[in-house]
This record gives C-alpha cells, structure tokens and sequence, in this order.
C-alpha cells in the first residue's frame, strides 16, 4: 500500500495536461486520487484479517461520520447531481473526492511506520524538487505552455500560485527537519540548504 500511496502522491502533484484539456489541473489529479482511494480500500479488504481495527477505533469513527455526512448533504441539499458528485468545475472536489481523500487517509494511518515514513521523506524531495524546477522556469518567464491564468506566473502544477507557496512553504518546512539529523552527510545538508533558498526565492 506505502508503494501506492506514494506513486499517487507524485502523480496527484505533478500531473497536469494543458496541450489536451479546457481544464488541465483539476480532472487529472481527481483522475489519480480516486483509483488511488479505491485501491487502498480493496487492499484493506484483502488484508482486513492482519489489519489490528482496535487501534484505529478513533479514526475510523471520525472518517465513518465524515462520509456519513457527505451522504446527507447529497442526499438533502438540492443541488444539482453532478456538481455534488464531482465538484465544481476548477475544483473538482465533489463527494466521489472527498470519499477517496477519506480511503486514502485511512490506507496512510494503517500502513504508516518508520521505514514508510522515510520514503515518504524521498518522495517529499522528489516532488518539492520538480515544483521547485518549474516554479523557477516559470519566475524566469520559460514556461513553455501558454496557460490562461489572472494570478501570478508562478503556480506550479497546482495552478493557482498561493497553492504552490503552501504546497513548497509545508514541503520546506519537513526539509528543513532534516538539517537536524545527526546521521545525514554534511554534504546533503548543503544540498537541503539550497533547496530551501530556492524555496524562498519561488514563493
């Protein structure tokens, strides 16, 4: 499941298609977050034997209520189908999503451990570094897509520039957690600390 969930995190992040698509940030990444929720559920239904339940009482009682509550306001508030199903266009976060953000919530509780926790680490980098790599293209004026955007040229993959500035601010902020890892070379530590100056200089 940590293979799944990080393959989705890469792919949910950086998947973007402006040559194909009217709207070319939201539909791909709800096309990655759902199949990826649906597969942390049936792989916690093949494994609901080893899965020890009684330790995650708390969580499955919240994310049980959450999407209980999801059912009601489709279900009473009269709005139109698809939209709640789906999101609104530019959003795309409708009841099919925010089911799938609850799955994928409960598969990262249950496989979470130190050796996922450290490839999740790798995963940061791998993403925050292809962020950092575009927002810099773009600050320089290279970006070699013609995107229709009001805001800042500065947005990343996520298409809205305060999104890409919290997206690399939280990537930075455990990046620089790292610097106080008495067992990392000297030499990724310089490396850690450009990253982070390139941090600042894109938000």
């Amino acid at each position: 499941m940590g293979r799944i969930l990080g393959w989705g995190l890469i792919a949910t992040t950086l998947l973007v298609t402006p040559l194909t698509a009217i709207d070319p940030i939201n539909p791909i990444k709800m096309l990655v977050v759902v199949p990826v929720g649906f597969m942390c559920l049936g792989l916690l239904l093949a494994n609901r034997k080893s899965v020890v339940w009684s330790k995650y009482k708390i969580v499955l009682s919240l994310i049980v209520a959450f999407v209980v509550w999801q059912v009601l306001v489709v279900l009473i508030s009269g709005g139109e189908i698809y939209q709640q199903l789906f999101g609104s266009q530019g959003r795309n976060t409708g009841f099919i999503t925010y089911v799938a953000f609850s799955l994928i919530f409960v598969g990262a509780v249950i496989a979470s451990n130190s050796a996922q926790l450290k490839k999740l680490v790798i995963i940061i980098f791998i993403v925050g570094g292809a962020s950092l790599a575009y927002g810099v293209i773009q600050a320089l004026g290279g970006d070699p897509f013609k995107w229709v955007n009001p805001y800042s040229p500065v947005f990343g993959f996520l298409g809205n520039p305060n999104f890409q500035s919290s997206l690399l601010g939280v990537l930075g902020a455990i990046a620089f957690a790292q610097l106080f890892v008495k067992s990392l070379r000297i030499q990724f530590k310089a490396l850690i600390g450009l990253y982070l100056l390139v941090t600042l200089y894109v938000i």
